[in-house]
């Protein structure tokens, strides 16, 4: 009959895990196997007996493994199993039988390889980590929507995710670095010939009741927390801007062919507002106004304020690098958003702008110019379907720029 306990001692304690096993043993129950994860170790029922156990640390030559195996067992020693990726479990029920190690400096001697290999690997997992962060949020063709989301928070419940497996890997890095350093303390001891102590044995949980108390309040916190979308979206007829920007209306009037005063019943459209405190920015608003959709003609505004002249060009380089991908994918759309004739964005000087940028293009029948602009902390993207000109169109956005509507 097969018995299953939890190891109640660290992997690194070897006066600990011999002493738990000889006691066991003189309760009847003798090692079979350990768990990979090293969290559970399974028992062969038989009548108590004295049993000394011992731990040998592993090599990475295996045929050095090996020769420890036959040399162990031509000295009475049986091997039972393997702790981990560090230690191979010895047994022998004969107390006359020699000690594998004589001496404490001679274990210490043992477990050099050991401590060279654990300090290894986990610097070569810090270094991963810390290499795969940078390349995940700013590298990847995908590293553009992390840190756009990072700066206006369009998905919040992602922003919180990332900073809580963030806040994971500080927590575990140094955790390692403790690992290895009681690792490095106790080959030091034994190197010193001092007799290494049982450290205090504790109620272990199974591996997968740990990562559950770790991950189940990552992925859940957040999406308890936090919405999933960062900004309200509301119709223009509700919405309160911090500029007046202008409308249909307004842009086609500057144009050779202005519309009627009010083409109220066609028009429509909707705002998307992010004032969130905590966010990079003070205010993301994108609008759109419309006619007719017979008629193709409409005026989109996407406005960011954002906190430093610093993050503000950053974020003008995000809003642009989004249009340039749409221009490269667009023309190969089946449906209405397929667009052709495209000429990419242009430097196009205008007094009192840091940078502005124009594109143009033809989609649904209508010339369309897309127009970047970067001035001090604000950031404005053009979107216009009309007939008329951006040099007509940008005095009125420059003018609404200036102004502030206070609530």
């Amino acid at each position: 009959m097969a018995v299953k306990k939890l190891i109640p001692c660290s992997i690194y304690d070897i006066r600990g895990i011999q002493e738990w096993l000889d006691e066991l043993a003189l309760q009847g129950l003798f090692l079979e196997e350990v768990s990979p994860r090293f969290d559970r170790a399974e028992f062969t029922l038989g009548d108590p007996a004295p049993v000394r156990y011992r731990l040998d640390p592993i090599v990475k030559n295996r045929e050095a493994n090996e020769e420890h195996k036959e040399l162990y067992a031509q000295m009475g020693w049986t091997y039972v199993g393997q702790a981990g990726r560090s230690f191979h479990i010895f047994s022998c029920g004969n107390p006359t039988a020699p000690e594998l190690y004589s001496d404490p400096q001679s274990l210490a001697l043992a477990m050099d390889s050991l401590v060279r290999r654990n300090i290894r690997n986990n610097l070569l997992v810090a270094l991963v980590a810390l290499f795969l962060l940078p390349v995940c949020m700013f590298l990847l063709p995908t590293s553009q929507y992390s840190v756009r989301n990072l700066l206006l928070w369009e998905y919040p419940q992602e922003v919180f995710l990332t900073v809580l497996y963030l806040a994971l890997m500080i927590i575990c890095l140094p955790m390692m670095a403790l690992e290895v350093r009681r690792l490095q303390k106790l080959r030091n001891n034994l190197a010193q010939g001092l007799p290494i102590k049982a450290g205090r044995r504790w109620n272990r949980p199974p591996w997968y009741v740990t990562w559950l108390l770790i991950f189940v309040p990552i992925q859940f916190i957040p999406r308890l927390l936090f919405p999933s979308i960062g900004w309200e979206v509301q119709g223009l007829d509700e919405a309160v801007l911090s500029h007046p920007w202008p409308t249909i209306v307004q842009t086609e009037g500057a144009g050779p062919r202005p519309l009627a005063p009010s083409p109220a019943p066609y028009s429509h459209g909707y705002a998307e507002i992010n004032d969130s405190w905590f966010v990079p920015v003070q205010e993301y608003v994108s609008t759109d106004w419309e006619t007719r959709p017979s008629d193709g003609l409409w005026t989109g505004v996407r406005y960011v304020q954002a906190r430093s002249p610093k993050i503000a060009e950053l974020i003008y380089r995000l809003e642009r690098d989004k249009e340039v991908r749409y221009f490269e994918k667009a023309p190969s759309y089946s449906n209405d958003n397929r667009i052709t004739e495209v000429q990419p964005f242009q430097s196009w000087d205008w007094p009192g702008l840091d940078k502005a940028e124009l594109a143009r293009y033809h989609r649904r029948g209508q010339d369309v110019w897309t127009l970047l602009l970067l001035r001090g902390n604000d950031v404005l993207m053009l979107e216009y379907s009309g007939f008329a000109q951006p040099e007509d169109c940008l005095p009125l956005f420059l003018e609404a720029l200036d102004k502030e509507v206070t609530p």
